[in-house]
């Protein structure tokens, strides 16, 4: 397996946090969004399902803010939440979790099913790539459409299957294909409870020109925080990009005492960080 490696393509500029928490004044940032996950999730009555809120902050960066928010369900006899995200769902309807931080407040609907329950109609498979090179991986999505009109992620619940493995094969993860030692294109298939859903994959042998980092060059990130980078290459023969999140990326910060960058592309500032100081990605 080939992997890919970032490089350069991105300076990171550290900026001073701002002091005082709320308005973020002075130059500061300040957060511009929360959004809570999962979204539109779909629970059966007396199961429990953990939120993760994010906060997103007015220079890009963001921060994990599930134990920092203030946590509210519209109606709790659907289900309820407790202070550190985790929801119960207690009956049937449907209810919206909410994460509130300040003025800023983010949200997403929690459906569970009726006593009667719902049944499963047609599962919709997605994937973010038309076409992908060999040696990268693609991660698929499955999600369960049901009678009541919810949906649920069925992702690592349904079974996957290649037309062809040697063109891509699905391994341990969930949902994620890897590529193979042939070129074509395929059918991916996910079923589940007597349903099944498929979609088109087309493995090329084109070469990537370029990696491109988003966001790009410069990217600034505040003292303490994180900064979420994405890797895309960008083909030789059409110029179009392929989305590699969840390919063999290998990640790499020229100063790692400065900013840190993990597996996933997350950059957090170091302890050596002084405002000001810049790196390359």
């Amino acid at each position: 397996m080939k992997k890919i490696y970032a490089m350069l393509l991105a300076t990171v500029i550290l900026l001073a946090s701002c002091g005082g928490g709320g308005g973020g004044g002075g130059g500061g940032k300040s957060l511009s969004s929360i959004a809570v996950t999962p979204a539109n999730n779909r629970l059966a009555v007396g199961k429990t399902q953990q939120f993760t809120a994010t906060g997103t902050y007015s220079d890009g960066s963001t921060q994990d803010l599930t134990s920092s928010v203030t946590w509210s369900s519209s109606a709790t006899s659907v289900a309820t939440i407790a202070s550190a995200g985790m929801a119960t769902a207690v009956a049937g309807g449907s209810t919206t979790i909410r994460a509130a931080m300040g003025s800023t407040s983010g949200s997403t609907t929690l459906t569970v099913p009726g006593a009667q329950g719902s049944t499963l109609v047609s599962i919709t498979i997605s994937h973010p790539n038309p076409k992908v090179a060999q040696g990268t991986y693609e991660q698929f999505t499955a999600t369960g459409n049901y009678s009541d009109g919810s949906t649920q992620d069925l992702t690592s619940s349904v079974t996957w299957h290649s037309s062809d493995t040697s063109v891509a094969a699905f391994n341990s993860s969930p949902g994620r294909a890897t590529t193979t030692i042939s070129t074509g294109t395929i059918f991916v298939y996910a079923t589940y409870g007597g349903m099944a859903g498929a979609a088109n994959l087309t493995v090329t042998g084109d070469s990537f020109s370029v990696i491109q980092l988003v966001p790009g060059d410069p990217s600034t990130i505040s003292l303490g925080m994180t900064l979420q980078f994405k890797a895309y290459g960008k083909f030789t023969s059409d110029g179009t990009l392929q989305d590699l999140t969840a390919s063999p990326v290998t990640w790499s910060s020229s100063n790692n005492t400065i900013v840190t960058i993990d597996s996933n592309g997350k950059a957090t500032t170091g302890p050596s960080a002084v405002a000001g100081n810049n790196v390359n990605i």
